[in-house]
């Protein structure tokens, strides 16, 4: 808090399907329609819209995954007799 003054932050998720870019560039055009309303009364407000791709079986993860762990240890010798 600064100046006495509080910050928030307001987020809205709306998840959609569509079949083809056409229907989704319809869902953008309402969902600019309601952001204009939303900007009458908080005009800083803004619309991110982002395209979500499922993972597959093949990639797994989209995170890195760690190296595995080595200590540099090598095996002992096996006796000679």
């Amino acid at each position: 808090m600064k100046d006495g003054k509080l910050r928030l932050k307001a987020c809205i998720t709306i998840e959609l399907q569509t079949t083809s870019f056409m229907e989704a560039g319809e869902h953008q055009k309402r969902l600019m329609q309601l952001l204009e309303e939303v900007q009458r009364h908080y005009p800083d407000s803004r619309l991110d819209l982002r395209e979500l791709r499922t993972r597959t079986a093949a990639n797994g993860s989209s995170a890195p995954q760690p190296p595995a762990t080595r200590t540099g240890r090598l095996r002992p010798y096996a006796s000679v007799a």
